[in-house]
């Protein structure tokens, strides 16, 4: 062999060597930050099989489908198939085709079943009701009678629901820090707020339903005393939008700084990882800033509670 060609494998071998090593010092940093090793993987997959054990997401389906009138029948294999009815109160049910699906809320019948949609928080189905549920204004306003031996028959209460909300372009993803926030607010007749004080839970569990008829004679006579009622409500929505806000800010914050500090540690080893990566997360912080703070309070549904004996 000649002097010229060892002279080229050896200067290939030590380019090789250190190319070899700059990328090792790089990966293993990645791997440093982001790798789900040690059991966490196994820990998720746990975290993951008891979120499908709870009845939270089939409680709240089966009470939907019930109020929008979707025909439900049982199959044999945790399964119900869904169709439309006479009965519907929307006839664009969310994924809901004309000739009818099936749905469980059970993963293994779902992967023995690939025709069967399952059902689970992010499912286009679940979403889709969570909006209709939102948007539709069927439930947004109700009346109900409590039992309090120590209250004076006739005194009664509103129950104000609100949600604080900001829009922003998609790519922001503004509602990973600052998703729509429900706000609860629970005045007397002289516009003190005693949510702190008695949980919607509390009042759901005592309270009684109200006849149509008797429910229109209590509007018409306390109408004169609800409007004012319901503006000092919104008031004291808008004393906490900004608690709500500053959470959301320093939220974000928070994980930005950290992916940005990420970025700047590989740029150090990696000449590859552009300084405008890391220029565009500060950017996305001042504008996400912007977003959060031009948050607005909407108001979403309205219970009247009265007092009887």
């Amino acid at each position: 062999m000649s002097r010229e060609a060892e002279e080229l494998i050896s200067e290939t071998w030590k380019k090789h060597c250190q190319i070899k090593a700059e990328l090792e010092s790089g990966r293993d940093k990645l791997l440093e930050l982001n790798s789900s090793g040690q059991g966490r993987a196994q820990a998720l997959v746990e975290k993951i099989a008891r979120n499908d054990r709870q009845i939270h997401l089939p409680q709240f389906m089966f009470q939907a489908l019930d109020v929008f009138g979707v025909q439900q029948d049982d199959k044999a294999d945790n399964a119900i198939a869904l169709n439309q009815s006479e009965h519907m109160l929307n006839n664009n049910f969310p994924c809901l085709p004309e000739d009818g699906t099936t749905v469980t809320f059970d993963r293994d019948t779902a992967l023995i079943n690939e025709n069967y949609q399952l059902l689970t928080w992010d499912h286009p189905m679940v979403r889709g009701v969570m909006d209709l549920v939102l948007s539709d204004e069927i439930g947004n306003a109700s009346i109900g009678l409590l039992k309090n031996e120590a209250l004076p028959v006739g005194t009664f209460f509103l129950e104000c629901l609100f949600t604080v909300e900001a829009t922003a372009p998609r790519h922001l993803q503004l509602n990973r820090y600052l998703p729509t926030t429900p706000i609860r607010i629970l005045v007397d007749k002289v516009g003190n707020n005693l949510a702190d004080k008695v949980t919607e839970t509390v009042l759901d569990n005592q309270l009684t339903p109200v006849k149509k008829q008797m429910a229109l004679q209590l509007i018409k006579a306390l109408k004169s005393q609800i409007g004012p009622l319901v503006t000092k409500a919104e008031e004291h929505g808008k004393q906490q939008i900004k608690a709500i806000q500053t959470k959301a800010s320093t939220s974000m914050q928070a994980k930005l700084e950290k992916e940005q500090q990420r970025l700047t540690a590989l740029k150090a080893i990696n000449p590859s990882v552009r300084q405008a990566e890391i220029d565009f997360i500060a950017h996305q912080q001042n504008e996400l800033l912007h977003y959060i703070d031009k948050a607005q309070l909407t108001f979403e549904a309205i219970r009247m509670i009265v007092v009887t004996h």
